[in-house]
C-alpha cells in the first residue's frame, strides 16, 4: 500500500470519470502489467479494486476509470461525489487477475462501456508488442 494523491479528475465518458493518483513522496509508482487492477482504500473505510487504464510505461501516475453507478453499495458514489483534486487515499500494489496474452499471433479487443478500462493498458501494451491488432468498443 502506498499513500498516493488525487491529482486530476476529469470527464471519461457518459457517467464515467477518470482519475490520476500521483505517490505523495514524488516517486515512480509501482510498475505493473497490462490489464492489472489496484485496492483503494476510501476514507469512508470502503475497499474496492479499480482497473488500471495508464500505460503500463507511464510510472508517474495511475489512472482509473470509475464509473459512477446508481446501485453502488458505496465505492463507485463516493469517488464521484466526495472525492476532490488533493485528497490523499491508500492504494495498493497493483496485481493482475486478466493478464493480456502477449505470446498471440493476432489480437482482437472487445469492450462495452466501462469495460474498456483495463483493455486501455492492454490496447498501449499491444501496439508496442503485437503484430496484428483489432479494436471494437460500444458505448
Amino acid at each position: 500500500m502506498a499513500q498516493m494523491r488525487l491529482t486530476m479528475a476529469r470527464f471519461g465518458g457518459a457517467g464515467v470519470t477518470l482519475f490520476e493518483f500521483r505517490p505523495v513522496n514524488g516517486g515512480n509508482v509501482e510498475p505493473f502489467t497490462a490489464g492489472a487492477h489496484v485496492d483503494v482504500t476510501l476514507p469512508n473505510g470502503l475497499v474496492r479494486p479499480y482497473s488500471l487504464a495508464s500505460d503500463p510505461r507511464e510510472r508517474r501516475s495511475y489512472l482509473l476509470g470509475v464509473k459512477n453507478e446508481p446501485a453502488s453499495r458505496g465505492g463507485s458514489r463516493y469517488m464521484h461525489e466526495m472525492l476532490r483534486v488533493g485528497a490523499v487515499l491508500e492504494i495498493g500494489t497493483p496485481r493482475n487477475l486478466f493478464p493480456l496474452d502477449e505470446t498471440a499471433e493476432c489480437t482482437v479487443f472487445v469492450a462495452g462501456g466501462i469495460g474498456i478500462t483495463p483493455i486501455r493498458s492492454m490496447i498501449h501494451r499491444a501496439y508496442r508488442i503485437l503484430t496484428c491488432i483489432a479494436v471494437v468498443h460500444r458505448p
